[in-house]
């Protein structure tokens, strides 16, 4: 690593997240384990861990046995000093979860909608968790729709899409930050990361698609990384043009079986072709699971490929995770190495 020069405040900044990410990496450390993996000099360390425990950022959790000389100090992240709201708007439902600094769920939560998100609904759901949470720090919020600068896009079709501008009245209204992303970037990444825990593998290229009574999407990930295109309208595949209609109004039409199978392995192909994904997942409540086995066998059979195909029927979980994780990084950010550098 080569050392970098910056202001006092800048270094010392630095330097706290450099001796917070060896903790976090170690989940506790010594102060000798500390300078072990930062270089820092134990005089900074132990005036920084001073600081860290003044701010309540990290906790002493007590003494190692001694192993003939002066036993050490363990410290730990205190994982209670920040947390993150997390909200999944599902048709109908408002489902919501407060998790801390490692992803620890702490408290999980729906409301009924009985129209559409407005305001009202918002700061009933705010004003109960905020008073209940004061250490809130960030809000996550997943939606359906085309997520833009100043809110996202919700709609059918292109003639039907309307600005929301929650996160903005949020910002003014709480003073908490807000990060919005659409529901199925936030699904595929719950899912992603769920599916590498779980098998542990390397960064995956994997799309989760769709269905509900809002239409049909996609949410994408490239070497573990959210695809959004320059507009925010990767994944957009209601839009797809079917004859002299599109996907979202197709599937509403009363069509056979034969019909809808096939539709769904053509979108499965396209996918396949542009992407080539390790792992497609089907989800969404106007799916038709009762066909997913036929669409499997007849998409494997017809199609010379090596990608999973997998049917979820409750996608709400990794909706929340994936928006957690998200929202998580904003305030991880302070444990991250800055740039891989060292500073004197």
């Amino acid at each position: 690593m080569r050392n970098i020069v910056g202001k006092p405040q800048e270094l010392k900044r630095v330097n706290s997240s450099l001796i917070l990410e060896s903790i976090r990496k170690r989940d506790n450390a010594t102060r000798a384990e500390i300078m072990n993996d930062t270089g820092i000099s134990l005089t900074t360390v132990r005036s920084l861990l001073i600081e860290l425990l003044e701010e309540d950022k990290i906790i002493r959790l007590g003494l190692d046995q001694s192993t003939g000389g002066r036993r050490a100090q363990r410290y730990a992240l205190n994982i209670n000093k920040k947390y993150v709201l997390s909200i999944y708007l599902e048709e109908r439902h408002l489902v919501y979860g407060v998790v801390n600094i490692l992803g620890n769920t702490i408290d999980t939560n729906s409301l009924r909608i009985e129209n559409y998100l407005d305001q009202t609904i918002i700061d009933q759901l705010l004003d109960q968790v905020i008073t209940q949470y004061k250490n809130i720090v960030i809000i996550g919020i997943s939606v359906p729709g085309i997520v833009q600068m100043d809110g996202y896009l919700s709609g059918k079709t292109t003639e039907q899409l309307k600005l929301i501008d929650i996160n903005r009245y949020i910002e003014e209204k709480y003073n908490i930050p807000v990060i919005l992303e659409n529901d199925l970037n936030a699904i595929a990444l719950g899912y992603c990361h769920s599916y590498k825990k779980n098998k542990n593998f390397h960064p995956i290229n994997m799309v989760y698609i769709h269905f509900s009574t809002l239409g049909a999407g996609a949410g994408i990930i490239i070497n573990g990384e959210i695809i959004r295109g320059k507009d925010k309208f990767s994944g957009e595949i209601g839009f797809l043009p079917i004859g002299d209609s599109i996907l979202n109004e197709v599937l509403f039409q009363d069509i056979k079986d034969e019909e809808y199978c096939s539709m769904v392995i053509n979108i499965l192909a396209i996918i396949d072709c542009m992407i080539n994904p390790e792992l497609v997942v089907i989800g969404g409540n106007h799916f038709n699971y009762s066909l997913f086995q036929q669409i499997k066998s007849t998409y494997y059979q017809d199609n010379k490929t090596t990608c999973e195909l997998i049917a979820i029927q409750d996608s709400s979980e990794f909706s929340l995770n994936g928006i957690s994780e998200l929202a998580l990084d904003y305030i991880r950010e302070e444990l991250k190495l800055i740039g891989k550098n060292k500073v004197k």
